[in-house]
């Protein structure tokens, strides 16, 4: 029997020459967004964090911190040379505890997180801030996953701008570099 007899799903037609066409509906937007991530794996492995003014709203006056340590502006207060000195370890600890009082998540911090969770995607923190200061921003803070590592300034690896720590977290990842994939 010719094609064109065959009974016609509501998809079916007839076209030129006796020959079934089938007329297919494009999808919707919603269809085709589900069809990507179903079919496709993240580009993003990994994100590294940092605390003050990324993942919480700046609430430390690094100015004033200085200053009352007697630190010149232009070194750095968590040097090896300042972490020897008594008065300016005093100062950063007195101050940053003031700070985990009244320490908050940036906008839109938790929303990223949970988004990130939501995709497989693995998480890590590197900061100047302290132990302390990591622990009570897990407890009190954070509800999604625990960032892995968190390594902050008390850590083995030497204080950011320094990479240890990144290679560190990339070594841990994915058994090298921080790089392909990760933020």
């Amino acid at each position: 029997e010719p094609l064109s007899a065959r009974k016609r799903g509501p998809l079916a037609a007839p076209g030129p020459r006796g020959c079934l066409c089938m007329l297919l509906r494009a999808p919707t937007s919603a269809q085709r967004a589900l069809a990507t991530m179903a079919e496709t794996k993240p580009l993003l492995r990994g994100v590294v964090f940092d605390m003050d003014g990324t993942l919480t709203v700046p609430n430390l006056d690094f100015g004033e911190m200085y200053r009352r340590a007697g630190v010149p502006r232009g070194e750095d207060i968590l040097a090896t040379r300042w972490r020897a000195d008594e008065t300016a370890c005093r100062v950063v600890e007195e101050m940053e505890a003031e700070g985990r009082r009244t320490l908050a998540l940036m906008p839109g911090a938790a929303e990223l997180a949970a988004w990130l969770e939501a995709h497989g995607v693995q998480s890590a923190l590197v900061t100047r801030n302290s132990d302390a200061t990591v622990a009570h921003f897990h407890k009190s803070l954070w509800r999604s996953a625990p960032l892995s590592p968190a390594i902050s300034r008390d850590a083995a690896w030497p204080s950011k701008p320094d990479p240890a720590a990144l290679l560190h977290i990339g070594e841990l990842w994915r058994g090298g570099s921080v790089g392909g994939g990760c933020l």
